[in-house]
């Protein structure tokens, strides 16, 4: 049955239910009226009651057959258009499932052959900066010189050297408040071109800041695809730096990560990052609030106690 039909019926048998309605509510008032002239006696009354009487049965008994009626046509109607969406259904699903296939199929084929980081989420957003001056204390002096060439402090600044594998967090006066062993680029020297597996090392004077603390535990590695490379952290360095959006895509890729290799750690084997062993870098974020607006320094000797090189102490160069 036509929708239009189906419409056009129903509005005949409500139109005949109004009516059957009609004559009832007419028929009552007669009967009504009837009543209250009853006591005079006349035949003529007594007919007219017993007539009215009957013509309301008849509109009740219409009325009764044609609400059937529109129950009938309802449940013939709906019944017909489920079976005709069931059967539209069967049908269109292999379809469906075919194209939701080859969908998934095409963006999984373009994944792997365009792999790059998940977008951030950020855990926290607070800039913290604070004044940092230069103490006569038993400080590197590659660090003393990084810190005078920019001529400005933060509140926590984060040292790495990419010759002893060592990463010291400094935070205040500067005061040392933890050292850790780390893996930077697997090739030596500061990064030159992408996928050459060096780490990009600061300047004197120049410093990277974190821009924002991702969770990265469910990430995957784009290179080996094994999950749980970046740890349960990843540190993003500011692309507003030296050069680092432009191996980025505008976003800079690296920063300071745990990693699923930890015998790894303390040697150069990573493609740029700077790995952590996961309880270092969770320490790091959780305990010490390393994050968001944090200074970064890496360089060759800088932990050093001669600028540029020189005697390492007791982090000698390997």
């Amino acid at each position: 049955m036509r929708r239009k039909t189906y419409r056009d019926e129903q509005r005949r048998l409500r139109k005949r239910i109004a009516d059957a309605t009609r004559q009832r509510d007419r028929y009552d008032s007669y009967l009504k009226d009837f009543s209250a002239a009853e006591g005079t006696g006349s035949a003529w009354l007594d007919a007219a009651k017993q007539e009215a009487r009957e013509y309301r049965s008849q509109a009740v008994i219409a009325r009764d057959k044609t609400e059937e009626a529109l129950k009938r046509l309802r449940r013939t109607y709906w019944g017909a258009r489920r079976q005709q969406l069931g059967r539209f259904a069967r049908r269109a699903f292999p379809v469906a499932m075919t194209l939701s296939t080859a969908v998934l199929a095409g963006t999984l084929a373009y994944q792997r052959a365009h792999p790059r980081l998940p977008q951030p989420r950020i855990v926290e957003k607070v800039v913290r900066y604070e004044t940092l001056p230069i103490a006569d204390r038993d400080v590197p002096d590659g660090v003393k010189e990084q810190l005078r060439a920019a001529g400005l402090g933060t509140g926590r600044l984060y040292v790495i050297d990419s010759r002893t594998e060592q990463a010291v967090l400094y935070r205040l006066r500067l005061e040392e408040v933890k050292r850790v062993e780390v893996s930077t680029g697997s090739r030596p020297g500061d990064k030159r071109r992408s996928g050459d597996h060096r780490t990009p090392e600061t300047r004197p004077g120049e410093f990277y800041h974190v821009m924002s603390v991702e969770r990265s535990k469910e990430w995957r590695d784009p290179f080996a695809g094994e999950k749980g490379a970046y740890g349960p952290y990843f540190l993003r360095f500011d692309s507003k730096g030296r050069r680092l959006a432009r191996w980025g895509n505008g976003r800079s890729p690296f920063g300071l990560h745990g990693t699923n290799h930890p015998e790894e750690i303390g040697t150069p084997a990573s493609h740029g990052c700077i790995r952590h062993l996961d309880r270092d870098i969770t320490d790091l974020v959780k305990h010490y609030h390393l994050g968001v607006g944090d200074a970064v320094a890496i360089r060759e000797g800088i932990l050093s106690r001669q600028p540029n090189g020189g005697d390492g102490g007791d982090h000698g160069a390997r």
